[in-house]
């Protein structure tokens, strides 16, 4: 009789459970475990003959379950099993939590059916970890890909190219499926299970090394012979999950690379300022001379929407939506038959609604966030972004009854509308959340764009990834709805946007926004990419921000009562060492409420064992996120 220690596989998850086994279950396997009135997947992470500690197991307050005999599953490589558990001490959660992120239910309902091919096993290589970047512009960057990809198969490995989004993989499987399709294989969540099973057996079974194109969550296949890993848009903010357990895959991937002494190339048209750090402390190696300057065929003109609204203003025109220049550049590329893109920061017609006469900002009755103003097509209606709810956009202000009720802000449905009405010719299409629910119906209105001489694209920065070929002109609107959040990631983030909206478009960008002097805009205009690395590190280390120190955010939630309690307690077992800073959620949850609680911790003393042990005991109603994307 053994006793089999374990990790659940589950969201979550408990960090570790035992149970009684008649069978000798090997270290790193998957078994099949009783949880409450249900068997779930663990990982076995270590086996005890159950002779041998007979007396602690007499003196335990609870029963320990016995599990059934069954066939153990082989999923993982040894590797992956290290780095979930790394990655799961530096997120504060289980390794089972990590495990179920970054490995597909079909691929775990395959394995216990016995239909997985064994993870396959090759010669270790003697070369050792390396972090690489490759910051330059889309289209050599591709190009040179093609090197690497003939380079590393030459030498008989494989490659793992990772992408944050099911739209970016499908455009490289397409890219460079060619001359090499018999060994390039995608795995992407919209597949089905049966063929998900397919090619993960496909490419564990193939001999020749393989080109493996792939979102996060199949960063788990376990083929020996991967001696380099890609990430592609490395800027993204998709490689972090926005809830729990909140795991950035690049750090899981970077883990995984560092126990298989694999290459880690980071990649993309600009990358983020914490890898410009990694290259200028000698923490990582250009692959070639990056680009200190984005250059590219279109120019970029900042226009003043201060300037514009006050002339409108004093012309007693009509709210500007759009600038005069905008409008310009439009109507001069619809009449030339030639393709435009409109940015819009946020869905609907305006981004809140407020009363004229109290200023009482309209909120949702349910969890209290601000109510958007919609009306494409139909009726307009209040809805709320964060729980879903609807209801008729005709009602008085709560506070003090009065009809006179603003939108303000703009909002793609605004633009929608505003294009349709000043430019009649032009043929106008949307792609948000509300117009585009599937990735089907996203591509099909896409391809009609793209088909439509003089036509008209407006999008959130969800269309962004479906921009596959050039346009001519480009608008940004109301970019300041973005710029206005008070997040110290969110000017790196435009900067971002900016840069694809640059490498997209063939003759001009026009950025609207209130802040023309903002520092950001004037090297995103110049293309000065290394200069605001610079300039915002040594900001960044003035503050003691990211990445010159982590930011662990704590969150409680539960009512009113119980959420102060609970953020008591934590804070009494953190304040003398740690120091928690504690505000109140920005956003009401309806009868819950939010505490949350900031630590900052020096770069490079993270993980710190006592902070993580306490924060890894946490009762569910806590939520925890290591290097939150958002601190509010």
């Amino acid at each position: 009789m053994f006793i089999i220690h374990v990790t659940p596989i589950a969201k979550g998850g408990l960090r570790e459970l035992s149970y009684f086994s008649s069978q000798e279950f090997p270290v790193g396997t998957i078994v099949y475990v009783p949880l409450r009135n249900k068997e779930i997947p663990a990982l076995v992470l270590e086996r005890e003959d159950a002779r041998a500690i007979k007396s602690i197991l007499r003196t335990n307050v609870y029963e320990t379950r016995k599990v059934r005999k069954q066939v153990a599953s082989h999923v993982f490589s040894p590797e992956f099993v290290r780095a979930a558990r790394t990655s799961a001490t530096y997120f504060a959660t289980s390794p089972g939590s990590v495990i179920h992120s970054y490995v597909p239910a079909a691929i775990l309902s395959a394995a216990e059916a016995t239909k997985l091919e064994k993870p396959s096993s090759y010669k270790k290589s003697s070369k050792k970890f390396e972090r690489l970047v490759l910051q330059i512009p889309r289209h050599a960057r591709f190009e040179k890909y093609k090197t690497i990809i003939r380079g590393n198969f030459a030498k008989g490995k494989s490659i793992f190219l990772c992408v944050p989004t099911l739209r970016e993989a499908r455009f490289f499987e397409k890219k460079y499926s060619r001359g090499i399709e018999k060994y390039t294989f995608l795995l992407e969540s919209s597949q089905t299970k049966k063929k998900q099973q397919e090619i993960w057996n496909a490419i564990l079974s193939e001999k020749h090394p393989v080109l493996i194109i792939a979102t996060p969550t199949f960063v788990s296949i376990p083929r020996g012979d991967i001696s380099m890993f890609i990430i592609e848009n490395e800027m993204s903010s998709s490689y972090k999950q926005q809830v729990r357990p909140h795991i950035d895959a690049r750090i899981l991937i970077e883990n995984l690379a560092r126990e298989t002494n694999s290459s880690l190339i980071y990649a993309g048209t600009t990358v983020s300022v914490k890898i410009h750090k990694f290259l200028r402390d000698g923490l990582a190696t250009e692959i070639e001379e990056q680009t200190r300057k984005l250059r590219t065929d279109s120019s970029v003109t900042i226009i003043d929407s201060k300037a514009v609204r006050r002339s409108a203003k004093e012309e007693k025109a009509n709210f500007p939506v759009l600038s005069p220049q905008s409008i310009s550049e439009l109507q001069e590329c619809q009449t030339a038959g030639k393709l435009s893109f409109v940015f819009a920061a946020r869905r609907g017609i305006a981004s809140q609604t407020i009363c004229n006469d109290c200023s009482n900002t309209i909120k949702c009755t349910h969890c209290k966030s601000p109510m958007i103003l919609h009306g494409r097509h139909g009726p307009r209606k209040l809805m709320c972004h964060r729980c879903g709810s609807v209801r008729d956009a005709h009602e008085t202000c709560v506070m003090c009854g009065s009809w006179d009720l603003v939108p303000l802000g703009v909002g793609a449905e605004r633009i929608e509308e505003f294009l349709t009405k000043n430019l009649t010719e032009a043929k106008v299409f949307v792609i948000t959340s509300d117009t585009t629910k599937t990735p089907v119906q996203a591509r099909k209105i896409v391809e009609e764009f793209y088909t439509t001489p003089g036509a008209i694209l407006v999008g959130t920065e969800m269309a962004l990834s479906y921009l596959t070929s050039e346009v001519s002109c480009s608008v940004m609107s109301s970019i300041d709805s973005l710029l206005c959040i008070p997040d110290f990631h969110i000017e790196e983030r435009v900067l971002g946007i900016i840069t694809i909206l640059r490498e997209q478009t063939k003759k001009v960008l026009l950025i609207e926004t209130t802040s023309p002097e903002n520092s950001m805009l004037k090297h995103a205009k110049n293309g000065s990419l290394a200069e605001y690395a610079e300039e915002e590190l040594a900001l960044r280390k003035k503050l003691k921000y990211p990445p010159y120190a982590h930011i662990i955010k704590v969150t409680s939630k539960g009512t009113r009562e119980a959420a102060i309690q609970n953020m008591q307690k934590f804070v009494a077992l953190t304040q003398e060492k740690y120091k928690p800073r504690v505000f109140a959620g920005f956003i009401e949850r309806g009868r819950d409420v939010e505490l949350h609680a900031l630590i900052r911790i020096t770069a490079g003393q993270w993980p710190d064992s006592e902070l993580a042990t306490i924060l890894e005991n946490l009762p569910m109603s806590f939520s925890v996120d290591v290097d939150p994307e958002r601190t509010l």
